[in-house]
């Protein structure tokens, strides 16, 4: 059998095995289906359009190239576009509901989280993409991803709470209006693509 052949036949088993899964869902009712096929949708999507925020970060300044990085951009234009749609839609509420504190954990969270994406190579929804493509070595970073979890959950209360509780909380459309706070979050994301697009042809020459 032909390697075709065998990714074939995983494939469908695979399938068949997410259907079967499927069926289960329906029958517990509930959401449980819907939170499946939208995980499915998602994985479907990351895998075909390969998007990774290590190689959005790295290739500027490797390669010079930036569509990675321009990828992600339009992914975070249309998040906190719908994002705010939904909070406008929503009779119009300013509450600060799913907004994060610019906060100590925020900023060490993210310093860990690059030096946890340049040693592994890939971001966390690269891991899944390069695990589901049969790259076993990120079996490790899974495990990693998994013990950082369970530990920055288990000690959210005792540790991290303390410096979130006083942390400023900055939603646009509360500080400026409706108007001008989505005017204001397209206008960083269309200078950053314009910047990205110059980078690239300097970089080019």
């Amino acid at each position: 059998m032909n390697k075709k052949s065998s990714q074939i036949r995983i494939g469908v088993i695979l399938l068949v095995l997410a259907a079967v899964l499927g069926i289960w869902l329906i029958k517990q009712g509930g959401d449980l289906i819907w939170y499946w096929v939208l995980g499915l949708a998602f994985g479907y999507v990351m895998q075909r359009s390969s998007i990774c925020f290590t190689a959005s970060a790295r290739d500027p300044f490797i390669s010079g190239s930036t569509s990675q990085f321009r990828a992600v951009l339009m992914g975070i234009l249309a998040a906190s576009l719908g994002i705010t749609a939904i909070k406008y839609l929503s009779s119009g509420t300013l509450d600060l509901l799913g907004v994060s504190a610019i906060s100590i954990p925020l900023m060490l969270g993210a310093f860990m989280f690059g030096i946890g994406m340049v040693i592994s190579g890939c971001c966390a929804s690269g891991m899944f993409i390069r695990l589901a493509e049969g790259h076993t070595v990120q079996i490790i970073t899974l495990v990693c991803v998994i013990i950082g979890y369970v530990f920055a959950n288990s000690h959210r209360e005792k540790i991290w709470s303390l410096y979130i509780v006083d942390a400023p909380v900055i939603f646009l459309p509360q500080k400026c209006g409706w108007f001008f706070g989505v005017f204001i979050n397209i206008a960083i994301v269309l200078l950053l693509y314009a910047a990205a697009i110059k980078w690239e042809a300097k970089k080019s020459i």
